[in-house]
């Protein structure tokens, strides 16, 4: 791990792993989903 830490790699794979995990969940239909869900449960004005 700590090669990973000594050149900033750490961070990149850290990055990379959040696009794969959101790629992931978007061809699942999951973001699509939890969108709705949130719409629905939202207040009509959130600065209000």
């Amino acid at each position: 791990m700590e090669r990973y830490e000594a050149n900033g790699l750490g961070i990149l794979i850290l990055f990379g792993g959040g696009l794969a995990l959101a790629k992931g969940l978007e061809e699942a239909g999951l973001i699509q989903l939890l969108g709705n869900v949130l719409a629905q449960i939202a207040p009509d004005n959130l600065f209000y």
